[in-house]
């Protein structure tokens, strides 16, 4: 977020010189049509780039001078018509403070943008370290591992931290996040390899540290032993029954 901040000031500070810069342009076509003089060009500019100006005394106007008249808002009259320095005058200070606005406004949709993204990667970034996972998390890690496609819908006949597991789209177990287990019955020999995707997938969520081969030799080492332990999380698996179970258990915070 501080990065968000910083890259907000360097825009808005981009857009005030682009708006010095533009003010100054305008002055430049004034003096080179003769609109105004080379002194009062000067103090403009100086007063835009916030220079201290040495003109002194001889710099302060009358409001009844030629000069003063000139620099007058352009609704000044001449002869029952508005005066040409006016309408000379006018033209590039609007064109200047158009532009300028423009700068302003597209600086601000960057930087809301910016802040935009960070802030929804912020949401979507997955934790470094072990946690009790998401189901949106498990569903991902499964699908990215291949095989069948996963799809994981919540419960409505069980608490409601568990969901069912479809595979295909054929339910073939359930998750429960309140304990962190997953549970797959077993009817077929696919049975095991839905278990196998979905055992992995689940240890891979618990701890992203874990990649496709670390969680391999893990899920194998847990079969052997009936349970194991790794960076603080306990694995233990149950093949015994009708149904293929695993549990998780994740250390407090």
């Amino acid at each position: 977020m501080l990065g968000a901040v910083a890259a907000v000031g360097k825009l808005l500070l981009l857009a005030e010189r682009a708006r010095m810069v533009e003010e100054i342009r305008a002055l430049k076509e004034l003096l080179d049509m003769g609109a105004i003089t080379q002194e009062e060009y000067d103090k403009k500019k100086a007063d835009i780039l916030g220079i201290a100006s040495d003109d002194g005394p001889s710099c302060t106007r009358s409001d009844n001078s030629p000069s003063a008249r000139s620099d007058e808002a352009p609704s000044a009259v001449v002869g029952g018509s508005v005066s040409e320095t006016a309408l000379v005058g006018e033209a590039p200070q609007a064109d200047s403070k158009k532009k300028r606005n423009r700068i302003i406004l597209v600086a601000v949709l960057v930087a809301v943008c910016v802040i935009a993204l960070l802030g929804a990667l912020s949401m979507f970034a997955e934790p470094d370290g072990v946690h009790v996972p998401t189901a949106q998390q498990i569903e991902k890690k499964a699908n990215d591992l291949g095989s069948g496609q996963v799809q994981l819908e919540k419960s409505s006949s069980k608490t409601a931290e568990t969901y069912d597991v479809f595979i295909d789209d054929k339910r073939v177990g359930s998750v429960d996040l309140s304990d962190v287990s997953l549970c797959i019955t077993e009817t077929s020999v696919d049975s095991y390899v839905d278990f196998v995707q979905m055992a992995e997938a689940v240890m891979m969520a618990c701890d992203p540290s874990l990649d496709e081969e670390a969680v391999k030799d893990l899920l194998v080492e847990t079969v052997d032993n009936d349970s194991s332990v790794h960076n603080g999380v306990k694995y233990s698996i149950d093949l015994s029954s009708s149904r293929l179970k695993l549990r998780v258990k994740v250390p407090s915070a």
